[in-house]
């Protein structure tokens, strides 16, 4: 089972045209879940992902179909999902990538970065957000390499956050089983030299030995968060939310006003745009990116969708504690 849009399955080196060639291969059937808008208003397919979410996954690219996709094979009777995740081996989401230094290690792995890491005259800067610390537990330790570093970030704290969270919109349809996150497939990932988790070596010398004729992917299914951030749809949703005065503002004074003003800007890539730079930055030799200095990538626009769903979530909650409240009485 795999997802994305439509359009991705006549899509060489999609993610999505891979899968179809692998289970063909071998013989498997292959179920592709379309996530293409629905046509439902935008807050009504936002606020259904962050009920079952409960606001703790940003990403929305899987869920643009308004969590039809779950919604039907709960409905067919399907009760658990395996899904393929993985410990460290080396990549960000199976993008290789060289970690050059700590700061690079963090920008990559779930961008774990804190307010005083964006340059000056970032959005983030300019919000009146509190100072952050770093936990000193996700620091990097004396003696530990680099490639350890990145999978360790990747272990503790991608796994925990970012994962964790994103199957909790499954989990309001479906179980969830990860079988490679046993102990004992950890231990054995974690035991391998950095030369063989580094891009993934290992890994790919072993898949790529099944099924030599068949590449590994070079883009992604569904539709990323610059293209989500390029939707009409999305652009006047956002600008609702945030330039309403909900009764309870989880948000600095200010920051609504600043965040509404970069949302009116025009956008600095049209979907089209950004779809072909993702595309050409695909096919650049993965030693090629080691030249690009460190830098944070967060677009002002993907801060508004996070500002979005702090405002709505606080009102959702808001909400359902009143109506606690009135039962109650």
């Amino acid at each position: 089972m795999t997802w994305g849009l439509s359009s991705s399955l006549a899509q060489p080196g999609n993610d999505a045209y891979v899968a179809r060639q692998l289970t063909d291969h071998f013989g498997l059937e292959h179920l592709y879940c379309p996530l293409d808008p629905t046509g439902e208003p935008m807050r009504d397919v936002l606020t259904r992902f962050l009920l079952a979410g409960e606001g703790r996954a940003e990403d929305f690219s899987a869920y643009t179909d308004g969590m039809k996709t779950w919604e039907r094979l709960f409905a067919s009777g399907v009760s658990t999902v395996v899904r393929g995740d993985t410990p460290g081996l080396g990549s960000g989401q199976g993008r290789p990538y060289d970690p050059v230094n700590d700061f690079k290690v963090r920008a990559m792995i779930g961008r774990a970065l804190m307010v005083d890491d964006y340059p000056e005259g970032h959005l983030v800067r300019r919000l009146g957000l509190a100072t952050q610390r770093f936990p000193a537990s996700l620091r990097r330790r004396p003696g530990e390499s680099l490639g350890c570093y990145r999978d360790r970030m990747h272990n503790e704290y991608k796994l925990a956050t970012m994962f964790a969270a994103l199957n909790d919109p499954k989990c309001a349809y479906v179980e969830v089983a990860n079988p490679l996150f046993h102990r004992a497939v950890v231990k054995a990932v974690s035991e391998l030299p950095d030369e063989l988790r580094q891009w993934e070596v290992g890994y790919a010398d072993m898949v790529g030995g099944l099924v030599p004729e068949i590449p590994f992917d070079k883009h992604h299914a569904e539709a990323q968060a610059d293209e989500l951030q390029g939707w009409s749809a999305m652009h006047e949703e956002l600008l609702a939310e945030l330039s309403a005065t909900p009764e309870v503002d989880v948000l600095p004074p200010g920051a609504r006003a600043r965040l509404v003003t970069e949302l009116k800007r025009p956008a600095p890539l049209t979907p089209a745009k950004a779809k072909l730079r993702r595309k050409a930055k695909a096919w650049v030799p993965p030693r090629a990116l080691r030249l690009v200095p460190p830098r944070v990538t967060v677009g002002t626009r993907l801060v508004c969708f996070h500002a979005y769903i702090a405002s709505r979530m606080a009102t959702i909650l808001h909400d359902d504690a009143a109506g606690s409240r009135a039962a109650s009485d």
